[in-house]
């Protein structure tokens, strides 16, 4: 039990001095920037599971709304993430402690699309996930402009 509480106290110790709590803080930013990808690729692959189950509970809550869309070119074409399809994200992320209130129009953007095309998948699987998410892409336009 002494050795158990020697270690606590050792491992505390940078607490008591402002310089070991720098010098702990200084250990964490080198291990985050070393590690910077890795924490972008674990948080980006989080983000993409949410907004991939919100486009399929949105899209089994609301079937209806998507009737008229016969392929995923129509969808891609016509269908916008709306006030009420992004207060309906917004409260579905809330449920997992995500906040929304602070991201620029440019984030927003970007998750509109991202939310438009996990809905496109739910409709017309694969195809209209690429189709949406490949919408704006200028490599794609090009490509597909040099093959026809």
């Amino acid at each position: 039990m002494a050795k158990k509480e020697v270690v606590e106290k050792s491992s505390l110790e940078f607490l008591e001095s402002a310089e070991g709590l720098q010098h702990e803080i200084g250990k964490v930013q080198t291990t985050v920037e070393k590690n910077k990808n890795v924490i972008y690729g674990v948080v980006g692959a989080l983000v993409l599971a949410v907004v991939g189950y919100f486009g399929y509970k949105y899209y089994k809550a609301h079937q209806q709304e998507f009737i008229s869309y016969k392929n995923s070119l129509s969808f891609v074409r016509t269908y916008s993430i709306k006030e009420p399809q992004w207060k309906f994200f917004e409260d579905f992320a809330s449920k997992d402690s995500i906040s929304l209130l602070n991201i620029t129009a440019k984030e927003k953007s970007s998750i509109e699309k991202i939310l438009k095309s996990s809905i496109a998948r739910q409709l017309f699987r694969t195809e209209g996930y690429y189709e949406s998410m490949n919408e704006d892409d200028t490599f794609i336009k090009k490509a597909l402009e040099i093959i026809k």
